[in-house]
């Protein structure tokens, strides 16, 4: 990140900072450029990755102004947090010697009041700036509501296509969408259930996920949750085949009876009966 980040975004004069200033314009002229490809444990930052950060920033000052009528640059905290998930979103695809080398996940800690928010929303762009896809998990869904609310203007600054619906978790096309742990459940779920898996699976090589507050994801909620399918009807024949199963090897209930409900419960035995072989 040194190697990166050398000098403040703005320079170290202050009359470089006014109100009224073209930010961008500022940043572009006052940041060092990168001369050279930066290398970390096999991964590559470049220098248009470089020029990618700064776009980011500039329209994250741009978006503070415009929201809080105040001029505020992403200060060194932001930055150096942002770089240092970028440089690993950099690898993301690496499938060389290298990438064994490459932690499979990174956690950071900033203080309260350090600007987290946005830091994940800078994180997010620079993500889907590089082609892959973001995925902001957040504590709740009025949590994961108020700061996509927050960073809209800023995908939208960038010409990127956020959303904070779940459905969009499935859609290729939305490059960051804001949800909750509950509902990247619910759309592996729902792949499962529609046969579409491996689908699902290759789906998530492109993606990047994103957790804020992530000891509460973790040790509030568990690693592990459950979830129930109500259908009584279906439920209730299950049941009592599989009792039929336990005690007699086999269901001796005679198909007659069940004709009136369709195909689809003689195909729902078979599978019960299936499953309790295997």
């Amino acid at each position: 990140v040194r190697k990166i980040y050398r000098a403040p975004l703005a320079g170290d004069s202050p009359e470089n900072v006014s109100p009224n200033m073209d930010i961008s314009e500022v940043i572009r002229s006052c940041s060092p450029a990168l001369p050279r490809r930066v290398t970390w444990r096999g991964v590559g930052f470049e220098p248009a990755d470089w020029q990618r950060v700064l776009e980011i920033a500039s329209a994250a000052a741009e978006c503070m102004r415009q929201r809080f009528s105040v001029l505020m640059l992403p200060h060194h905290t932001q930055m150096i947090t942002l770089l240092m998930f970028a440089i690993r979103a950099c690898g993301a695809r690496s499938m060389g010697t290298g990438a064994n080398r490459l932690p499979k996940t990174m956690l950071a800690r900033v203080g309260t009041g350090e600007g987290k928010s946005l830091i994940i929303a800078m994180v997010a762009a620079f993500v889907a700036k590089r082609g892959l896809r973001a995925h902001v998990i957040n504590d709740n869904k009025i949590l994961a509501q108020r700061d996509f609310d927050a960073s809209q203007s800023l995908f939208s600054a960038l010409g990127l296509h956020a959303s904070s619906d779940r459905s969009d978790l499935k859609n290729k096309d939305c490059q960051i969408v804001y949800c909750t742990g509950d509902d990247v459940e619910e759309a592996c779920l729902d792949m499962l259930i529609e046969g579409n898996v491996e689908e699902y699976e290759e789906g998530l090589k492109e993606a990047v996920l994103i957790v804020d507050e992530v000891d509460g994801l973790i040790f509030d909620k568990g690693t592990v949750s459950a979830k129930t399918f109500e259908d009584r009807e279906f439920s209730e024949w299950v049941s009592e085949w599989l009792g039929q199963l336990e005690l007699k090897g086999e269901v001796e209930r005679d198909w007659d009876d069940f004709r009136a409900q369709g195909e689809c419960s003689l195909r729902i035995q078979k599978e019960t009966e299936q499953a309790y072989v295997d």
